[in-house]
């Protein structure tokens, strides 16, 4: 009965992790209008204070602020998680990371700018802060 009971919780939480997956793919869609990417061909393309939102895999969504430097230095901060570090341009994205195993990458659409973020520790949307 037990190895029933641990096989049950191991099928939620593979449910759980593959429904959060889905619904990070919605949020990173976007609600209307698909958005291009565009090629970062250099850090201060990209600089600048920008405000959105992280979705963290195990810990939820959570406000945050990405501040990018135009020599490739860039700090997250949300409550949840922060990180410091530098990153390179390579085939237009940004690789970030301490193992360069994050990216972020530029999209406009209808006016608008956004940058996307993803790592190992979820996935992010920022518009520039005004």
């Amino acid at each position: 009965m037990k190895a029933k009971i641990r096989s049950s919780r191991r099928g939620s939480a593979i449910c759980h992790f593959s429904i959060s997956l889905i619904l990070m793919g919605a949020l990173l869609a976007g609600c209307a209008t698909p958005q291009a990417m565009i090629a970062i061909k250099s850090p201060a393309e990209i600089a600048g204070r920008w405000k959105g939102t992280l979705l963290l895999f195990g810990k939820g969504e959570t406000p945050a602020t990405l501040r990018i430097d135009s020599d490739g230095t860039y700090s997250f901060k949300g409550s949840k998680y922060s990180e410091t570090n530098t990153f390179r341009i390579e085939g237009g994205k940004a690789i970030t990371g301490r193992d360069k195993d994050g990216t972020i990458t530029l999209h406009a659409g209808d006016g608008k700018r956004f940058l996307a973020t993803q790592n190992e520790w979820g996935t992010g949307r920022f518009t520039l802060a005004k």
